[in-house]
């Protein structure tokens, strides 16, 4: 059964590639940062043409979108610093997290080789329809929180979606930037099953970048809402996405508990740092259409 397993991958492989996940992961990142900044409108038009009142604060799309960038470089200074702050409990769950993860290490070889003996073209399906929840979806479901708390004035969804928004972008670059060619993991497909470490090599998988930006995703919306469903039902699509990945052989189950940790970390961070504001709520925008010579603009107040 493993070898037909086997025989069978390339075919696979090549229909659903990591490499052409992540060149579609990136491209709809731009297409939606791009549908942002069009919806915000041309800043130099809006500003040109605008008619409202002359003394309400206004901040053109460039400038948001600059002071946005601003805020993720902040924060992400300020997350690189934190470890040197942490108290005896913060080391003591560092530790037991790296306990727990050097434990699935021992272990990975084993639950690689009972999936793939145990695979079936249903759990494939379902893998592959949720797979998407942990970059494209949940990258989207971002940038569509903020958006739909700008045009219709909602603050708590705007914040959410703002912090959704910094989140999956940090913890993308912290999984797929920077941890993963340094560590050089090989995927469970490429070598068999073994760990096998070759820094700076094509394509490497630890940690999981879909189970990392699931997570951070899904611990932005748990704690900036109210109740138990929405966060049961958040955390509950991020573990999906991590199983989705052990079940196509994309990662070790250290490579998903990895990015899980680190994606609640990067989220839960976000969050506090800015929830609640230091200065107080931060100002609802209000969003209205304005005339320009050669059609309409998105003119946003604050």
């Amino acid at each position: 059964m493993l070898e037909a397993r086997k025989a069978d991958r390339p075919r696979r492989r090549n229909e659903a590639s990591p490499l052409r996940a992540a060149r579609r992961g990136r491209g709809f990142r731009r297409a939606a940062l791009l549908a942002v900044a069009l919806a915000l409108g041309s800043p130099a038009a809006a500003e040109d043409a605008a008619t409202g009142d002359a003394n309400a604060p206004r901040r053109s799309a460039y400038s948001f979108v600059g002071a946005e960038v601003s805020r993720w470089g902040s924060d992400s200074v300020a997350l690189a610093k934190a470890p040197a702050s942490w108290d005896g409990t913060d080391w003591e769950r560092f530790g037991l997290l790296s306990a727990g993860l050097g434990g699935l290490f021992l272990v990975d070889e084993s639950v690689y080789r009972y999936v793939e003996e145990h695979r079936t073209e249903a759990g494939d399906r379902f893998a592959r329809a949720v797979t998407p929840f942990g970059q494209e979806y949940a990258f989207g479901l971002s940038v569509g929180l903020l958006a739909g708390g700008l045009v219709f004035a909602a603050p708590g969804t705007r914040d959410t979606g703002r912090d959704a928004l910094e989140a999956s972008i940090l913890s993308f670059v912290i999984a797929n930037v920077v941890l993963k060619p340094v560590i050089g993991r090989q995927r469970p497909y490429v070598s068999n099953g073994e760990t096998v470490f070759d820094p700076f090599s094509h394509d490497p998988s630890f940690p999981s970048g879909h189970a990392t930006e699931a997570f951070a995703v899904a611990s932005v919306i748990a704690m900036r809402s109210e109740g138990w469903v929405v966060p049961t039902l958040a955390y509950t699509t991020a573990s999906l996405v991590a199983v989705s990945r052990v079940e196509q052989s994309y990662h070790f189950t250290s490579d998903v508990f990895a990015g899980a940790v680190l994606g609640v970390t990067v989220g839960r961070f976000v969050v506090s740092r800015h929830r609640p504001a230091p200065d107080g709520p931060a100002p609802a925008a209000r969003v209205t259409l304005v005339a320009i010579p050669h059609g309409l603009a998105v003119h946003v107040s604050w």
